[in-house]
């Protein structure tokens, strides 16, 4: 199978949460009090629309390289802002993204949402678009639930339940999925409760993908064995899933990420290393034995339960 690059832009680090989410990687790279302002926002977002113009517009009769015409919007959270004037300039992006979805010079576009914030407008503003020009086939929505570490207060976790259910209701064609980490806590109840994740699945009508914790506290981190153990517990439950996962997993599809850098005023380069097995450096920091990597224990799974 041929997979087209994704180019991942990270527009600020600035988050709902501000940086109180126990597993959150930037903390290991950032200093998550050191936000950006609004003139450093509004650059960050004028340079992704530089990008994908000098990239991806065809508008201009030049034919681009597009390679990697698959893209994603992250942060910290993109959708949680608080000035007027970096929310319209927000707005004014994500109108020209889907103008060059309805072009055909952008094929996918990925957003990753936590749904914390009270303010849906921005988000919905986006929805409203896709669902205007008929792409939601070629939107992929994220959010993430997680079993501890993420809802600092119950009326967070409240808040996520009741956007979810909002956002399910009002673009019913929206295909959502929710990324939930394998925390040393998420393992134990999946093992304990095999239901779970197809229970969370039916409850809020959306798909339910298990990823990999990056280890920043050791009280988070699982085992290898508890790890397997959790991806068996849900291949019982759910049929097929270790093999449907693992060859998701798999796919040779490369990402670059580029970041917003406000020292440099620039978006800059920061895909992580390849390891010497073929993938993300990332990828051997999921359990407590350091030298495992997550995507070939789950590959060698995958050859044991068929």
């Amino acid at each position: 199978m041929i997979c087209k690059n994704i180019v991942e832009f990270l527009l600020w680090n600035d988050c709902t949460a501000h940086g109180k989410c126990a597993f959150c990687w930037q903390q290991a790279r950032h200093d998550c009090t050191k936000f950006l302002d609004e003139e450093n926002k509004l650059n960050s977002i004028n340079c992704v629309r530089e990008f994908l113009k000098t990239r991806f517009d065809s508008s201009d009769g030049i034919k681009k390289d597009n390679t990697g015409n698959h893209i994603l919007l992250v942060g910290g959270e993109i959708f949680d802002i608080e000035s007027e004037v970096v929310k319209q300039s927000l707005g004014n992006l994500l109108e020209y993204i889907v103008s060059l979805m309805s072009n055909n010079d952008i094929e996918l576009l990925y957003i990753n949402t936590n749904l914390l914030y009270t303010d849906l407008t921005l988000l919905y503003k986006l929805l409203n678009l896709i669902k205007e020009f008929k792409l939601f086939d070629r939107l992929r929505f994220t959010t993430s639930w997680d079993l501890v570490g993420r809802f600092e207060t119950e009326e967070k976790k409240e808040r996520f339940d009741k956007n979810i259910r909002e956002i399910r209701k009002d673009f019913p064609e929206a295909h959502i999925v929710v990324n939930m980490i394998l925390t040393k806590q998420m393992c134990n109840e999946i093992i304990s409760n095999p239901s779970f994740i197809r229970s969370f699945q039916e409850k809020y009508d959306v798909q339910v993908n298990t990823i990999p914790y990056i280890v920043l506290k050791d009280w988070m981190c699982p085992t290898k064995a508890e790890v397997m153990n959790a991806l068996l517990a849900i291949n019982n439950d759910i049929p097929n899933y270790i093999k449907d996962y693992a060859t998701n997993f798999s796919l040779p599809q490369r990402k670059d990420l580029y970041e917003y850098n406000s020292v440099d005023r620039q978006l800059i380069y920061c895909s992580s290393d390849i390891d010497s097995c073929g993938h993300s450096v990332n990828f051997k920091n999921y359990c407590t034995d350091k030298s495992k990597c997550y995507l070939c224990d789950i590959i060698q799974l995958m050859e044991e339960v068929e």
